[in-house]
């Protein structure tokens, strides 16, 4: 009767006040949602782009050390090169020195006989002995033949 009707009037409006309480409710969850997905979205193009300028600053990163790394390979090469000329002048001022040293012992020796063979002769007299115009003691085309 009447108060069914009532009673299921005030029924029905309760209902309707709680569907509509929980459509607001999730409508707010659904903006909440829909917020945090554009805020995901703009971090998402944040990050791709972040990317990209470490990409770009790791290709530049890469490029300096294939730089720095030829830079480097030519110094060693340089470095091997030059080692290489250093052993070939150290074996040839070791040569040179060992041509010089000979050469002193020769003269020494010359200079040795020359100077005995004046003593011994004791006049003073030319002869094979003396000291010649280069200023060794043997003759000048003796000295001519040691230089060739």
């Amino acid at each position: 009767s009447e108060e069914e009707v009532a009673s299921t009037m005030a029924s029905s409006v309760a209902s309707a006040a709680v569907i509509s309480q929980h459509d607001k409710h999730q409508s707010s969850e659904l903006s909440q949602h829909r917020a945090r997905i554009t805020q995901l979205e703009s971090e998402k193009l944040q990050l791709h782009a972040q990317i990209a300028q470490h990409t770009e600053s790791l290709e530049m990163i890469r490029s300096a050390q294939r730089e720095t790394s030829a830079e480097l390979s030519r110094g060693q090469q340089t470095n091997q090169i030059l080692r290489s000329k250093e052993r070939y002048l150290e074996s040839r001022v070791e040569s040179l020195a060992n041509q010089i040293s000979k050469t002193v012992q020769d003269y020494e020796m010359r200079l040795s006989l020359s100077s005995s063979g004046i003593s011994m002769s004791g006049s003073g007299e030319s002869g094979g002995g003396e000291i010649g115009e280069s200023g060794y003691g043997c003759g000048g085309r003796e000295m001519k033949q040691m230089g060739s």
